[in-house]
């Protein structure tokens, strides 16, 4: 949190930037920041895009605290010596409007969008609200919070976490109970009770008749409206019986908004939406609830004689349809793919570094890798990979497959680390680890001489291990040690840390 202070400092001003039609959350956030940057003598402006029309909600908490906001278009810039901060978004993010700049920070709890240079980042997918993370930074930095600011932080986290039902950790229940202490609870129900207004409910209506299902996805098309209200609209269709998937998209001046809502077994919301808007557009989100953006001028180009709503239907359709689930244990794969289709490979002797999970938490953590957010136990370790990627791994496994090394050697690990490296979070802590102490871990070198099967993809796989769901991308590979062990390996990981078991045939030739 320090390098935050040393980071805005270096700047004249700094712009704090919400998604596009802010909600609570997100305004909140920025108006925290906003303290907080001010708190340490600096100077700081509120920036938005989108529309000028909020929900009455939303409208009469600007106006009862006089949060100031700038409504910016494509024009707007900044100067060499401002910083950009961007807090419940992140930069070149669909919900996000460009500002070109080199100079940006990032406060966020989605799933990383994009790899940027940013000068500062602080992005924690588990966190249920951004205004809890921005809580915890004027605690730290002994901001005194009034009521005020209290109530507009509670508000936010309230409304996030959809009344505190949805996503949350201990920390943001912590916060919740700290700001308990210090907001105003009139204040609260008076904004919790007026989210709607009657043209939202004409929407909502319209909304509902043309909606469309397919088995157990429900699609719909959404008149114009701000982004809130089509979350509420994908959480309603959401709740009906039988519906995995909610898939509802709005016209916008230059493309369509979209929302997405998952519950199937084992197809997520963020996934769905990235899929869907890979060649034109971008999106982002949790496992459960994502959002998106299909631009016009990309669509164009490529779909132009396509509706837009049947390219929607056609495409998330094959993907449910295509993704294949395989369970560890369960399924067998060289049954479903055939032998024929495996190679032979064994790992490639390589030093790595390593946590033991225990030496910083006491309890479970979870872990950013890859593939997505999975569970490790406080028994377990982690593998910080080759191309700054991590896994766990048992500590069984772990005695099978690499040994401890005391001495300090070139890792492949510290080649790849960066200024803001990998996170490890429990729901009381974060340990990050970076390039600047890396060095800190332990080291192991690779002595796994085990034989493995490895079959390289041509379709998208998903593979639910012990661990958690793990989505490979054609041209990844699945390796297999057996039916109760197996997994997905990233295609460009595995050519640097594998390589073909060679047999010697009797003519003399090595052939793989």
């Amino acid at each position: 949190m320090n390098d935050l202070k040393n980071v805005v400092m270096n700047y004249r001003k700094a712009f704090i930037q919400t998604h596009n039609n802010p909600d609570a959350d997100a305004i909140a956030s920025a108006w925290g920041m906003k303290k907080l940057i001010e708190s340490f003598g600096g100077e700081a402006e509120i920036i938005y895009a989108g529309s000028t029309s909020f929900k009455p909600n939303i409208t009469n908490m600007i106006n009862k605290y006089r949060i100031q906001m700038r409504l910016i278009d494509s024009t707007f810039a900044i100067s060499n010596d401002e910083v950009l901060i961007i807090v419940d978004g992140q930069y070149r993010a669909g919900n996000v409007s460009l500002v070109n700049t080199d100079h940006v920070i990032a406060i966020d709890h989605h799933l990383e969008d994009g790899v940027w240079n940013y000068l500062y980042k602080d992005i924690q997918p588990r966190i249920g609200a951004c205004a809890t993370l921005v809580f915890n930074y004027l605690k730290h930095y002994g901001v005194m919070i009034d009521q005020d600011l209290a109530t507009v932080l509670y508000f936010g986290i309230l409304v996030d976490t959809d009344m505190f039902t949805g996503q949350m950790t201990m920390i943001d229940r912590d916060t919740r109970r700290e700001l308990e202490t210090l907001y105003d609870q009139k204040a609260i129900d008076y904004l919790r009770l007026s989210s709607l207004s009657f043209d939202d409910l004409k929407i909502y209506a319209n909304g509902i008749l043309k909606a469309e299902r397919y088995d157990n996805i429900i699609f719909s098309l959404i008149e114009e409206c701000d982004d809130n209200l089509l979350g509420h609209i994908s959480d309603l269709f959401s709740e009906i019986y039988g519906i995995d998937i909610v898939v509802v998209y709005s016209p916008r001046w230059d493309g369509y908004k979209l929302s997405i809502r998952s519950y199937h077994d084992y197809l997520t919301a963020e996934e769905l939406v990235k899929d869907l808007t890979s060649t034109v557009g971008t999106g982002g989100g949790h496992q459960n609830k994502a959002g998106g953006y299909i631009f016009k001028e990309k669509y164009d180009k490529l779909f132009s004689q396509v509706p837009v709503g049947t390219f929607i239907r056609k495409k998330i359709v094959a993907y449910t349809s295509k993704v294949k689930l395989l369970t560890v244990g369960k399924d067998n794969p060289f049954t479903v793919y055939g032998r024929d289709k495996f190679i032979k490979v064994k790992k490639k002797q390589v030093y790595f570094r390593y946590i033991k999970i225990s030496d910083y938490f006491t309890e479970d953590v979870t872990i950013k890798t890859l593939e997505g957010l999975v569970t490790a136990t406080v028994e377990d370790r982690v593998i910080i990979g080759a191309h700054n990627e991590i896994y766990p791994i048992s500590t069984d496994l772990f005695a099978k497959k690499y040994i401890e090394i005391k001495e300090e050697v070139a890792c492949l690990s510290d080649r790849y680390i960066d200024d803001y490296g990998i996170t490890v979070q429990s729901d009381h802590k974060l340990l990050r680890i970076t390039k600047e102490n890396i060095n800190e871990c332990g080291i192991c070198l690779t002595v796994d001489q085990t034989i493995v099967d490895a079959m390289r993809l041509e379709e998208r796989v998903k593979v639910r291990t012990h661990w958690g769901d793990f989505l490979a991308k054609k041209g990844d590979y699945l390796l297999v040690n057996d039916l109760n062990d197996y997994y997905i390996c990233d295609e460009e990981i595995f050519n640097q840390t594998y390589e073909p078991l060679i047999r010697v045939e009797l003519s003399g030739k090595n052939t793989p």
